[in-house]
């Protein structure tokens, strides 16, 4: 589990060791099982891997495979109504308009910021940033333009010193592009990125043939947005006032100020009359360009920050997708009256309008959504192919290594090596109607003997399914807490016998559930009650032992601690709270506990084999590794033998789309013995917050926050 946790302070009474029936297993809504093939497309595996990763041929591991697109964040419609080009953390892909189908990926790069078809819609405009090097918080922008029929980049423009915002506009004819910039430079560094709050943006004007700078508009302070009037005379731009210029006469026409509170978004009317600018909550205004003064202003009766913004100019009308909500709004802009509001079939974090018809189109997690802009009729739609993260590794009683994923509405089990989809279950229930916009947490495990599948949902109960048919066999809640509300699963772990289920809450509660009959009910043994989270647990190989890890909030911080039990008795026989244990694994001889430090930069490395032994023996501190300012590590993996350990991670903005091309490298292999790095696992997954290897390590998969699972091994 990563460092999203949900903490609370909890004074808990020490709960005596009681065994007492539980009721048999039931359910309000019995989940569907459905046997069916994988939607996300796949890449092929490129070799089947003979040989198991060690310390070592590291240097041999590469990617084998990869499955999704990533996760959708942007779209723009081409100016002819055709096509359709979608960004996702995977670069940007092209979709014909009319039947939602992907005609190419136009170019590989996951660090885009902004992008804008050509008034033709011949070519694509980009604006980006690249790392300066591989370890790097900093990068250098670049402009870049490419044609969508030959993928050719035709040509790039770097810039050394200023701070992209990220905007870009074609004047009408297309023969000049105008790019949002900031001129202040560090101090420390004339390449590191500045604070726009800081300098003065400027506004360039490239020649869209050659790239050669036309022309430059000082301090306009653009750090919100622009826009072009659509004769291409006037240039609005916002920041903490909005600055219009006349570029015919290279003079500024008004200055607007001050502007509501949050303006993010600027655009003009069909006609050029007028400007509207959305803020960050939604709310509306309508400036006349003559007069510069407001028309009309429009609040939102809905709390739902930064929706989406796109101009309807052929009906004179804005619309707003608010993702939480989620809904989409279509204003009269004459009027300034919000003319109709539907629920989209899923939630929307960017919408684009068509310039031929009456069409507007959103993306989200899972689908590309067009509506009819006068009726706002849904007219057609296509699944997004993205990959749901997964939660647990294990292998099938034939044999065959297999892993669970989990969404908000279903639970899979795939096949590691292909993809290919066993079983889904649909757990949709278990998300209140007001939360179904969050990303819910899940936990998940699968029994050493492969008969099992459990998994706790944020808000549902633990279930256990039968690993090779989806069966669903068991499920139970931990309890109630304030409120009379159910306690939220935050860990499962199954013993290495496979006849319990330890299951840890999000109060500190921690039970053992007794899976030997399954047909005639569950049981249950409670444990002592801590106090936090209990954010991970761990059985030892022989299973006669279980560690927990525990999370509270404290005064000043965290408060974290380390808890031994004996399997037999249920009783405490070792307590640690002097160090922070922070996504740990355990190795799997059970003497090695490795955690990530506060900092992000340490893997603490801590024996804990003598205190298993006997618990009288103080546990030495952890030694640390410094892994250097990779970003937030999320995940470690140890192969079969211990021998090698995998971290994974994301950057420091919670994603990962610092790198160009095929450099990103969310994972690292080191040897712990010698405390060295073996290798930099590059390819196409850009974050990874679950690492797993298969049962005879010879394979590696990976997922995270970025829709994409990779497969990793040594070519055969």
């Amino acid at each position: 589990m990563t460092k999203k946790i949900h903490l609370i302070l909890w004074i808990g009474t020490l709960l005596i060791v009681a065994c007492e029936p539980a009721t048999p297993p039931t359910a309000t809504v019995t989940p569907i099982i459905s046997v069916v093939a994988s939607a996300a497309p796949v890449t092929p595996v490129k070799g089947l891997s003979p040989y198991a990763i060690t310390r070592d041929n590291a240097q041999d591991v590469t990617q084998l495979a990869s499955w999704g697109q990533g996760t959708p964040n942007d779209v723009r419609w081409s100016p002819d109504g055709k096509t359709l080009a979608i960004r996702s953390t995977q670069g940007i892909y092209l979709y014909d308009a009319q039947s939602l189908t992907e005609t190419g990926q136009l170019f590989y790069t996951r660090n885009i910021i902004d992008y804008v078809f050509s008034p033709d819609s011949r070519s694509l405009a980009l604006i980006g940033c690249s790392p300066r090097d591989l370890f790097s918080t900093s990068c250098l922008p670049w402009y870049r333009l490419i044609d969508i029929a030959t993928n050719d980049v035709l040509y790039t423009v770097s810039f050394i010193t200023p701070n992209i915002i990220p905007k870009l506009k074609f004047n009408p004819d297309g023969r000049k592009l105008f790019v949002s910039a900031c001129s202040g430079v560090s101090e420390v560094d004339p390449g590191l990125m500045t604070n726009p709050d800081r300098c003065s943006e400027d506004v360039l004007v490239l020649d869209t043939r050659s790239g050669k700078k036309l022309d430059e508009f000082t301090n306009i302070n653009a750090g919100g947005d622009m826009d072009l009037s659509p004769d291409g005379r006037y240039l609005a731009a916002i920041g903490d006032s909005m600055v219009i210029w006349d570029l015919r006469d290279r003079r500024i026409a008004k200055t607007i100020s001050p502007l509501p509170d949050g303006a993010k978004f600027v655009a003009f009317s069909q006609d050029g009359s007028k400007i509207y600018i959305s803020s960050w909550e939604g709310n509306l205004t309508s400036w006349s360009l003559e007069s510069g003064k407001q028309i009309w202003s429009a609040r939102q009766d809905i709390l739902d920050a930064l929706p989406a913004f796109a101009v309807d100019r052929v009906n004179d009308q804005v619309i707003l997708a608010f993702w939480q909500t989620p809904e989409l709004q279509f204003w009269n802009m004459g009027s300034g009256k919000l003319e109709r509001r539907i629920q989209p079939m899923d939630f929307v974090n960017a919408i684009a309008v068509n310039p031929q018809a009456n069409e507007v189109v959103g993306v989200g997690r899972n689908k590309i959504l067009v509506w009819d802009t006068e009726t706002g009729t849904l007219l057609r739609q296509a699944d997004w192919p993205t990959t749901p993260a997964l939660v647990a590794s294990g292998s099938m009683p034939n044999g065959n290594w297999v892993v669970l994923s989990a969404t908000n509405n279903e639970v899979e089990v795939l096949e590691a090596i292909t993809n290919k989809v066993v079983w889904k279950a649909d757990i949709s229930m278990d998300v209140p109607k007001d939360l179904a916009w969050a990303q819910i947490y899940h936990v998940g495990a699968i029994s050493p003997d492969g008969r099992f599948a459990a998994l706790g949902s944020e808000y549902g109960p633990v279930r256990i399914w039968e690993l090779e048919s989806g069966k669903l066999l068991a499920e139970f809640r931990l309890g109630l807490v304030e409120n009379n509300l159910a306690e939220s699963p935050t860990s499962v772990a199954f013993s290495p016998d496979s006849r319990l289920l330890a299951a840890g809450g999000y109060s500190g509660t921690l039970q053992l559930w007794h899976l030997d009959h399954l047909e005639q009910g569950i049981t249950k043994t409670s444990l002592d009650k801590w106090s936090g989270s209990v954010d991970q647990l761990f059985f030892t190989p022989d299973g006669q032992r279980l560690i927990s890890i525990s999370v509270t909030m404290g005064p000043v911080g965290y408060n974290q601690g380390l808890r031994v039990w004996d399997i037999k008795t249920g009783n405490g026989i070792y307590e640690m709270q002097d160090y922070e244990f922070w996504n740990s694994v355990l190795s799997p001889d059970g003497n090695t506990l490795i955690s990530v430090t506060p900092d992000d930069r340490h893997a603490a490395v801590m024996d804990l084999g003598p205190a298993l032994r006997s618990p009288q023996i103080v546990t030495r501190a952890p030694y640390l590794i410094d892994m250097g300012p990779r970003g937030y590590y999320q995940t470690f993996a140890f192969n079969p033998n211990g021998s090698v350990v995998a971290l994974g991670f994301t950057d420091h903005n919670g994603n990962y789309e610092t790198y160009d091309s095929f450099d990103a490298r969310p994972i690292v292999l080191w040897d712990l013995s010698k405390e060295d790095k073996l290798r930099d696992l590059g390819g196409t997954c850009t974050s990874t917050s679950f690492l797993a290897f298969s049962p005879d390590g010879q394979y590696l998969v990976s997922s995270g926050n970025d829709g994409i699972i990779c497969l990793w091994g040594i070519q055969g």
